[in-house]
């Protein structure tokens, strides 16, 4: 009669994280401006996932033409950005995800992720109004008697309300009807239209 210890070895290999890459996106340009993208985090075994398991980190590099392949993209310096932030400028960026702050010995970071935005430019529409009430928005026209006091002109931007306006005479007949001042104070000089 024999008693007989047997030691067997083995060693648990951390799981590999896999992050899958966002779609690349192309969007018109906002105030407001684009949310970053969160990839989807492949391979988790814990159920449910910790909530401190990792953190994600944000770069990006920005152009405002397009980019044609990756070495060009390296040429471009990296900035960070939060995952809160947004990004405004019309053109195209390169979004860079990584995974970082992993707390836990039993997977490995995955790797980083990339994708494209392109911010496209857009059409602004600007609404005009005056502060005595005399715009008439549907004929686009404000009828004032020669010799009324001055009067001004407010626009609006329809996406951007706080977009600078700029403000000149076009067209005018006679020449020389009315002025126009940077904030859009007009003057009558004589009978016409502008």
């Amino acid at each position: 009669n024999y008693n007989t210890t047997v030691g067997i070895g083995f060693r648990i290999i951390p799981a590999q994280l896999t992050m899958t890459r966002p779609e690349d996106q192309e969007v018109s340009y906002t105030p407001e401006g684009v949310g970053l993208q969160t990839p989807t985090v492949n391979g988790i075994m814990d159920d449910p996932a910790p909530e401190d398991l990792y953190a994600l980190s944000y770069t990006y590099r920005y152009s405002p033409d397009e980019v044609k392949d990756e070495d060009a993209w390296a040429e471009i310096e990296a900035e960070s950005i939060s995952a809160t932030e947004t990004l405004k400028n019309v053109g195209y960026y390169q979004i860079t995800v990584s995974m970082t702050g992993m707390q836990n010995g039993n997977y490995n970071t995955a790797q980083p992720v990339s994708y494209v935005l392109h911010i496209t430019s857009t059409t602004q529409t600007v609404v005009l109004s005056s502060m005595d009430g005399d715009w008439k928005d549907d004929e686009k026209t404000i009828t004032k008697t020669l010799g009324a006091e001055g009067f001004t002109v407010t626009g609006t931007g329809s996406l951007d309300p706080a977009s600078e306006m700029k403000y000149e005479v076009t067209e005018a007949k006679p020449e020389g009807v009315i002025t126009v001042k940077a904030d859009g104070a007009v003057t009558m000089h004589k009978a016409g239209t502008a």
